[in-house]
């Protein structure tokens, strides 16, 4: 199901991954895995990975910006399950560098309160 902005749920749920081991401008090598651990835990394929990777990787910093834009706007039409499990998965690559930073918990309430969850 593609949403209006062309990005379907699921690249939205891989978009906002992308953007949560990015997002304290210091991408650590534990948690690029532990991004494609809970990717593929979550039930998505290598393929939709690299599809993404392929996309998000070109981009310039003002169009990073709105494919983030548009993959927040993207897993509003994550069922619930998959809401719990990005929010897991979230939750699971900001840690996984052993620090917490602010920006990564400010990206986390953000999609917390895009699905109407208590922060």
């Amino acid at each position: 199901m593609d949403n209006l902005l062309g990005i379907t749920p699921r690249s939205g749920f891989i978009g906002v991954c992308f953007a949560m081991i990015g997002v304290d401008e210091m991408i650590d090598q534990r948690e690029l895995t532990k991004l494609y651990e809970v990717l593929d835990r979550f039930g998505f394929n290598e393929e939709e990975i690299m599809k993404e990777m392929a996309s998000f990787t070109d981009l310039s910093l003002s169009e990073g910006m709105r494919y983030g834009q548009k993959s927040m706007a993207a897993i509003t039409g994550l069922d619930s399950e998959m809401r719990d499990n990005l929010v897991q998965a979230l939750t699971e690559i900001a840690i996984s560098d052993e620090y917490f930073h602010d920006t990564e918990k400010t990206l986390l309430t953000a999609v917390k309160m895009t699905f109407g969850m208590p922060e």
